[in-house]
C-alpha cells in the first residue's frame, strides 16, 4: 500500500472516531445527570455547552488512552476542531447518525474478554475518575467498550500525546493552524479542552485546586467561546490557571505584552503586609525610594492593580502570590511611568523612564557567575562561612570543604535558584539519610502517579559544624528540595520565611498563538509523608524584611541567619 493509499486509510479510520464522538455527544439530555452535577458543582443548562463539555472529555479519554490516536495525532487534533466546528454551527448536525460511539471499533470482542482478565493496577494510585461515564446520556454498550480501553491501552506503548527532548520537560503539542494569527473560536475551545485534559490526566494535585476542575470546565466553555482576540485567549487562560495554586504554572506567550504592556519599570518591588514597597532602584542611585509605598502607578490605584493582577496568578501559597503579583506590577505601557508614593504621612509624586522588556516571564537565564561567600566572625574569634547557593556549581563542592575545614559554622542561602547539585553537597555533608520520598508521574500510566519512593542523600560525613539555611518565598522547586536535603544536617535550622510549595517536574503544554502553559506532576513528600505542594519548606525561626531595614538596605533575613549561628556555635561551648 502506497503513502497515499495507507493516509486514505488512516483518515477513514480518524473520520469513524469523528462519527462516533459526534453521535454520542449530540444524544445528550440538557442537563449532566445529578452524579456528575455534583462533581461540576452546578447544571449546564445551554445545550449546546452540555455536548461540548461531553466532547471534551471524550476527545480527551481517546486522545490518552485509545491507541489509534498514536498514529493519528495530529489528524486527532482536527477531529476536535471538527466536531467543536460542527457543534457551534448547528445543533442538528449528526442528527441522523444512528450509531453508538465506538460501536465500530475494530477490537471490542478482545475488549470485553480483557475486562475479566486484566489484573487492577496496584502499583500506582490513580488522581482522576471515570464517573462520567456511568452518565445516562451513554447507553451500555458503548460504557462498557470505554471501561475496556483503559485496560486493554495501559500501559501505553508509545508516549504518543508528547513530545520530550532529552535533558527538557516534556511537551504536549496541539498541532496550529498555519498562518493564524488571530484566535477564533473554534481554535481558543479546542486549545482549552487540549489544557484541560492534560491537567486532568497528568496533574496529581487537583484535590489542592480552589474548584472542582470539571466545575471550572463548565464555567470556562462559554467565555472561551466568546474570545475574540488574543489578549482575551491569554487572559482567559492566566485566570484559569490561578485555580491551580501551582507556584511551578507559568504562562508564556509573545502576546503578554499586550496585556501587561512591553515596558518595565527599573524598580524592584515587594509586597509586605502593609502594602507595596519599593525594596531597590534597578535604574540610578540618586532615585531615593527604598522603603517607599506606593500608592499609585500611571494614575491606578494600587488596590486596584493588586486585584487585576492577583486573579492571573496561580501560586501554592500566600508568599509565592504577593511575589508574583509584585513582578507584575513592574509592567506597564508607556515608556515614561508615573508612580505616587508614600511614607509616614509624605506623598510624593516620581516619573521614571522605563526600559522595553518583559517582567512577565520570571525564568530568565542567567551568565555564569564566580562563587561567592563571606566569611564573619563569631565570638572567641571564630568564624563562620556564607555560600550563596546559586553560584555553586558541582566542581565547587571540594572548595567549599575546604573553606570549611576551619570553619565552626557554615550558612547556605537558597533564596535564589540554585544549580542542581543538592547529592554531591550532601555526599560530603552527611551519612546516608532519607530526606522525603517521591511519587512520579508515569507517562504510560495517563492518571496516575507512582507509589512514593524514597528520597536518600548523602555519603560521608566530613564536615561537623553548624549549619543554617537561609529560605524565603524565591525557594522554590528545586531550592526548596535542596533545603530540604540539607535539613537533616543534624543540628541544622532553617531561617527566613515559608517556601514557595512547588517541588517537582513540570509538564509544558504547547497550544496555538505561541502560548506554553506548565504545571507541576510529580507529589514530593516529606519525611513524615506530608506533601510539600503547596506547603513548602516551614522555616525553624521565622523573619521577614521590614520597611526600616529596606529604608537601610538591610538584609535582615541573613542577619537573622547569622545572629542564630552565633546563637548555636554558644551553646556548644
Amino acid at each position: 500500500m502506497n503513502l497515499n493509499s495507507q493516509h486514505k486509510a488512516l483518515h477513514l479510520i480518524v473520520t469513524t472516531f469523528v462519527i462516533m464522538i459526534c453521535v454520542t455527544v449530540l444524544f445528550l439530555p440538557t442537563k449532566i445527570n445529578a452524579q456528575n452535577a455534583k462533581n461540576s458543582g452546578q447544571f449546564l443548562q445551554d445545550s449546546l455547552s452540555v455536548r461540548l463539555y461531553y466532547l471534551c472529555k471524550l476527545w480527551g479519554f481517546l486522545q490518552y488512552y485509545e491507541p489509534l490516536t498514536a498514529k493519528s495525532s495530529p489528524i486527532w487534533d482536527d477531529v476536535l476542531r471538527e466536531n467543536i466546528s460542527a457543534l457551534v454551527s448547528s445543533l442538528e448536525y449528526g442528527n441522523n447518525l444512528g450509531h453508538s460511539l465506538l460501536q465500530k471499533f475494530p477490537d471490542y470482542v478482545r475488549y470485553q474478554e480483557q475486562l475479566h482478565n486484566t489484573p487492577e493496577i496496584s502499583d500506582r494510585v490513580s488522581h482522576t475518575n471515570f464517573h462520567w461515564i456511568d452518565d445516562t446520556f451513554i447507553d451500555s454498550l458503548t460504557r462498557t467498550k470505554m471501561r475496556a480501553i483503559p485496560m486493554k491501552s495501559l500501559p501505553l506503548q508509545s508516549f504518543h500525546y508528547i513530545n520530550r527532548t532529552s535533558g527538557s520537560a516534556p511537551d504536549i503539542q496541539f498541532k496550529p493552524i498555519l498562518l493564524q494569527t488571530t484566535i477564533g473560536k473554534i481554535e481558543s475551545l479546542a486549545s482549552l479542552f487540549v489544557f484541560w485534559n492534560a491537567v486532568q490526566y497528568l496533574s496529581p494535585h487537583k484535590e489542592l485546586f480552589s474548584r472542582h476542575w470539571d466545575s471550572l470546565l463548565v464555567e470556562y466553555i462559554p467565555q472561551f467561546l466568546r474570545v475574540r482576540s488574543n489578549a482575551e485567549y491569554i487572559t482567559l487562560f492566566m485566570k484559569l490557571t490561578s485555580h491551580l495554586h501551582d507556584s511551578h504554572v507559568t504562562v508564556i506567550s509573545p502576546d503578554l505584552s499586550s496585556i501587561f504592556g512591553k515596558y518595565s519599570i527599573p524598580l524592584k518591588f515587594v509586597l509586605l503586609d502593609s502594602g507595596v514597597v519599593i525594596k531597590e532602584a534597578l535604574c540610578c542611585d540618586s532615585l531615593s525610594v527604598q522603603g517607599w509605598r506606593v500608592q499609585e502607578i500611571n494614575g491606578m490605584s494600587i488596590d486596584s492593580l493588586l486585584r487585576s493582577r492577583g486573579e492571573m496568578v496561580s501560586a501554592s501559597n500566600i508568599g509565592s502570590k504577593k511575589r508574583e503579583v509584585a513582578r507584575l506590577l513592574r509592567s506597564v505601557n508607556t515608556p515614561i511611568t508615573r508612580l505616587m508614593l508614600s511614607d509616614s504621612g509624605k506623598i510624593k509624586e516620581i516619573t521614571i523612564e522605563c526600559h522595553e522588556g518583559s517582567s512577565q516571564n520570571p525564568k530568565v537565564s542567567k551568565p555564569k557567575q564566580e562563587m561567592i561567600y563571606r566569611i564573619f566572625e563569631t565570638a572567641h574569634n571564630d568564624t563562620v562561612a556564607y555560600f550563596d547557593v546559586s553560584t555553586i556549581n558541582k566542581t565547587d563542592i571540594s572548595t567549599i570543604l575546604n573553606i570549611l575545614s576551619n570553619k565552626k559554622g557554615v550558612i547556605f542561602d537558597l533564596r535564589k535558584y540554585p544549580q542542581y547539585i543538592v547529592y554531591d553537597l550532601m555526599s560530603r555533608l552527611s551519612h546516608p539519610t532519607q530526606f522525603g520520598s517521591i511519587s512520579l508521574i508515569d507517562l504510560q500510566y495517563p492518571g496516575y502517579h507512582s507509589l512514593p519512593k524514597p528520597l536518600y542523600c548523602g555519603k560521608q560525613r566530613e564536615y561537623f559544624g553548624k549549619v543554617v539555611i537561609l529560605v524565603n518565598e524565591n525557594t522554590q522547586s528545586r531550592g526548596e528540595f535542596t533545603a530540604q536535603a540539607l535539613r537533616t544536617i543534624p543540628g541544622s535550622l532553617v531561617v527566613g520565611s515559608q517556601t514557595a510549595g512547588a517541588d517537582g517536574e513540570v509538564i509544558n503544554v504547547a497550544l496555538p498563538m505561541n502560548v506554553t502553559i506548565s504545571f507541576t506532576t510529580n507529589i514530593v513528600y516529606d519525611t513524615k509523608m506530608k506533601s510539600m505542594q503547596g506547603v513548602g519548606i516551614i522555616p525553624d525561626v521565622e523573619v521577614k524584611p521590614t520597611i526600616a531595614g529596606i529604608r537601610a538596605g538591610r538584609d535582615e533575613v541573613l542577619e537573622k541567619g547569622i545572629e542564630v549561628l552565633r546563637g548555636l556555635l554558644a551553646k556548644k561551648e
